[in-house]
């Protein structure tokens, strides 16, 4: 029993306190000294009483009292008072050995408990160091935006500057062209200064010979001089005035007749035009110097106001920079806390989280009819949506549809940011939990799109080869699988992790198992079985995966699970891409021979894929399994029912989640699984006694993530396309009844593989 004890806590020292340890260590030796020393001299005291009372016995009763039997006695009570020492200290000893024990036992436990805690902080850290990447990468591409963003200012501001230079250089042409057009113009005034010098002479010599004349009128004489003289002066006045600038050039045309004599003279308005036109000058010459020199200032301030203005610019741009990067770090927090709490709650109600993804329209999508699509899904805050079927009746009576998710997204929310939203759920698989996301809508919605991803289909033209697959916009499932493998290889010092997957396809009611026919699976496949979790018979996979039978069962764990289904090992990320790629190649062939469309097929197909995981903690040997679920169903499309003609019974739940919009039929699911499953749904969220699981293979297979100890994720994928407001709402209201389900508390799975 000592011996137990002291391996098991050894065993502690791979991973614990190492002085707590040191101390149990040397307090069990300590006291197992001290009893092995109490035994020998009890032993010793034993043997010494045995030998004085054979002597006692051998010697006469004269000899009782002598010095040697004395103090054989003596011996022997003294023997007998160690000996009850001795047992005193051996029981105290084992008291002390079995507080030891217990206090061992609670120390393990502690250290149990302190590794699992120390395991869970590693995962974190590695979900951390993650997200640190993530975050990372987003920093560098916001960085290289502020490079080009300032690479473009540069450019910008080179532009600027060279049109600053070419302005320059315009205006400096424009300021010789006026200082050309300034002299000209100086010259001219010149020229008119004289002109008009050489007139006020000729006006003043006309004066006085006019004056003369008028005198001697009677002197025939002399007034045919006089007039000799007048027409001579006449005519050069003529001469000097006739000009283009000279506005009063016919006044002075005829001084011949005695009419034109007899006229007041010109001479006073002719000078104030002068005058006029000498002071307009002189004031256009000033405005333009003022001009001049105006100009040439503001030009002279134009590269100091370009770079003031560069600066400005700059640090702007350096502050708003600042000011996004600090509010994006506020709202990534803000939004991880809020994700934490909801993620809190949601486990602690065990309700159903609900999401919402419009599908966005495209600005270059038209109808058949020419006819551009309406949008009719608004989101005013972060779980509301908007369903505006005013649009569409436009009676002016109606007001749009209000529903309440855990989140709606908008049409342009990448793929990346909608895992982030679920990222917490789908890693609890690395603790223990089992979890289960379904993606439901209309065909063309975008579930496949949201859930799994791109993925192209190229034919080769040899019919024997299989085509060839390309997989693009990860979606959540190839997302989550990229970040689960990452975490476990950043913590595989102290958990090892295995991985095993499964891909599962519902069409007519019948199993389909993807993966049974891929190379991987031949090589590597496990088959599952009731009694089993797993059969690790890769021959007999091989050689009857044509005769397996795939049936629902329930195993010895009490999980459903399909029989005789192929569950493939897989070890990176690149070993789930590799699957599905050849399990897409081997679904278009087969469908190809079946001779369908692939569009249809898909469209009435429902897509399981299973991941398990099982972790164990190298430490304590303690393990967890969990398990996550990616459901593409199938469209939910409706057909109008059959007309009845009984008469019109009670409304039932499903005539309510299926309700008319701007018309007067009954609806129904096209797909008869859909259907079951809003059966189940409506008999979750009226907490009936019997749910109807087993009416339909998708139900049956879902029954374990819909009753209990599983959380579950729908996203409801919806069309913003007015044309499928019918769709779109029966969508909504069927998600605003799957956040009603109450599934109940998540729970860990552990298992001891010590």
């Amino acid at each position: 029993e000592n011996g137990d004890n002291a391996s098991a806590v050894s065993s502690l020292t791979q991973g614990f306190d190492q002085e707590i340890v040191e101390e149990l260590h040397q307090a069990l030796n300590e006291l197992r000294a001290e009893l092995e020393a109490s035994r020998a001299e009890a032993a010793r005291a034993v043997k010494v009483a045995e030998q004085a009372i054979q002597s006692a016995e051998s010697c006469s009763s004269n000899d009782w009292n002598s010095t040697v039997t004395h103090k054989a006695a003596e011996a022997a009570a003294l023997a007998q008072k160690r000996s009850a020492e001795a047992i005193a200290k051996q029981r105290q000893a084992e008291e002390k050995l079995a507080a030891e024990k217990k206090s061992a036992t609670f120390w393990r436990k502690q250290a149990q408990i302190a590794e699992e805690d120390a395991g869970g902080l590693q995962t974190r850290l590695a979900v951390a160091e993650v997200e640190r990447s993530s975050i990372t990468e987003e920093l560098e591409r916001e960085k290289r935006k502020a490079a080009s963003y300032i690479q473009t200012f540069k450019r910008d501001y080179a532009i600027s500057e060279g049109i600053q230079r070419e302005t320059l250089a315009n205006a400096a042409e424009q300021n010789r062209l006026l200082e050309i057009e300034l002299d000209g113009t100086r010259r001219d005034l010149v020229g008119k200064a004289e002109e008009v010098k050489m007139l006020q002479e000729c006006v003043a010599e006309l004066k006085i010979e006019m004056i003369n004349a008028s005198k001697d009128k009677g002197k025939k004489k002399f007034f045919g001089k006089t007039k000799k003289s007048r027409d001579e002066n006449s005519s050069r006045g003529r001469l000097l005035l006739d000009t283009p600038q000279s506005s009063s050039a016919g006044d002075f045309a005829d001084f011949n007749d005695e009419a034109s004599l007899n006229q007041p003279p010109m001479k006073p308005l002719h000078n104030e035009q002068l005058l006029a036109v000498s002071a307009e000058t002189t004031s256009m010459r000033k405005q333009f110097e003022l001009l001049r020199r105006s100009a040439i200032d503001e030009l002279s301030q134009l590269p100091n106001q370009a770079k003031e203005w560069a600066n400005v610019a700059s640090k702007a741009l350096t502050v708003s920079q600042s000011e996004v990067k600090m509010l994006k770090s506020k709202l990534a927090m803000e939004m991880a806390n809020r994700r934490k709490l909801l993620g809190e709650v949601q486990d602690l109600r065990g309700a159903v989280r609900v999401y919402c993804r419009p599908r966005p329209i495209t600005s270059h999508h038209t109808h058949e009819d020419g006819s551009s699509p309406v949008s009719i899904i608004s989101v005013p805050s972060h779980e509301v949506g908007l369903l505006h079927r005013d649009k569409v009746l436009q009676n002016g009576i109606i007001g749009p549809m209000s529903f309440d998710f855990d989140r709606m997204f908008t049409s342009n929310t990448t793929q990346r940011d909608i895992y982030a939203e679920m990222e917490d759920l789908v890693l609890s698989s690395l603790d223990g939990y089992n979890s289960c996301l379904i993606a439901f809508g209309q065909n063309g919605c975008g579930k496949t799109h949201s859930l799994i991803g791109d993925f192209s289909i190229i034919q080769n033209v040899e019919t024997d080869v299989e085509p060839n697959v390309e997989i693009s916009h990860c979606g959540i499932h190839l997302l989550a699988m990229q970040q689960v493998f990452t975490i476990s290889k950043k913590r595989r010092e102290r958990f090892q992790d295995s991985f095993v997957m499964t891909i599962v396809e519902i069409h007519d009611e019948k199993i389909i198992d993807l993966v049974g026919e891929t190379d991987i699976a031949l090589s590597s496949g496990q088959i599952m079985r009731d009694n089993d979790k797993t059969s690790a018979s890769n021959s007999q996979t091989t050689s009857s995966k044509n005769d397996r039978k795939l049936e629902i069962r329930t195993n010895i764990d009490g999980e459903t699970i399909v029989q005789g289904l192929v569950s493939v090992p897989v070890k990176s990320y690149k070993d789930v891409e590799e699957v599905w790629k050849q399990s897409l190649a081997h679904r278009a062939k087969r469908v190809e021979q079946l001779g369908k469309k692939m569009h249809s097929y898909e469209a009435s197909t429902h897509t399981i894929v299973t991941l398990r995981v099982v972790s164990t903690n190298s430490v304590t040997g303690l393990g967890t399994v969990g398990k996550v679920q990616f459901v593409d169903l199938a469209a939910s499309d409706v057909i109008p029912k059959r007309a009845s003609t009984s008469s019109k019974s009670r409304s039932t739940p499903m005539d309510n989640m299926l309700a008319p919009i701007g018309n007067t039929n009954e609806w129904k699911y096209a797909n008869k699984s859909i259907a079951q499953l809003a059966d189940v749904v409506n008999a979750r969220y009226q907490f009936s006694r019997s749910v109807p699981y087993r009416n339909s293979t998708l139900t049956h297979l879902l029954s374990d993530s819909l009753e209990s100890d599983t959380k579950v994720l729908l996203l409801a994928c919806v069309s913003s396309d007015a044309r499928d407001i019918q769709n779109t709402a029966n969508t909504m209201r069927f998600a605003a009844k799957m956040k009603k389900v109450i599934v109940g508390k998540a729970t860990k799975h552990t298992v001891s593989f010590a």
